[in-house]
């Protein structure tokens, strides 16, 4: 099991940031590739997104995104860019706890809006997040605040859960 530890710290300015340290077999390290497939980022404006009251679709699309895949990749010859993944709606249904139906209206309701777009393949289908580089964008802020290896060794952190 995978835990993600989230450190938020306040500067002078006000000004927050974050540390994320992955915390596996009862021991904290340090991840800068890892990390990216281990979280995703949510903003608050969310909150005002015309679908977040229908809660179908808001869950759908939330499971979407933590199912893209955060770099490029193939799958039986098919390319899977960043922000896409396989699956089907039968799978989406399993994985969201929605019947077929509800999952095909909460695609509908996505598709509509421009929020996603899928591309059939016979057995299975691609779904794109279409604003996913927008959504998790801040990657290169991220590796840089993330320690390198000499400030690892000299502050080590050590943990017995």
């Amino acid at each position: 099991m995978i835990h993600v530890l989230v450190l938020n710290q306040e500067n002078k300015n006000n000004n927050r940031k974050f540390i994320f340290l992955k915390c596996s077999k009862n021991k904290l390290r340090n991840v800068r590739d890892e990390c990216m497939n281990s979280y995703v980022k949510i903003d608050r404006n969310i909150l005002d997104w015309e679908w977040w009251s229908d809660i179908k679709t808001s869950r759908l699309f939330f499971y979407m995104i933590l199912k893209a895949k955060w770099k490029d990749g193939n799958f039986k010859g098919i390319s899977v860019p960043r922000g896409s993944f396989v699956s089907s709606v039968a799978k989406l249904s399993e994985g969201t706890n929605l019947t077929v139906d509800e999952v095909r209206t909460a695609l509908k309701h996505l598709k509509f809006t421009n929020e996603i777009t899928s591309k059939s393949y016979g057995k299975f289908t691609v779904f794109t997040i279409n604003n996913y580089n927008t959504y998790q964008n801040n990657t290169e802020k991220l590796t840089n605040k993330v320690p390198n290896k000499s400030q690892e060794d000299t502050e080590q952190i050590s943990s017995k859960y």
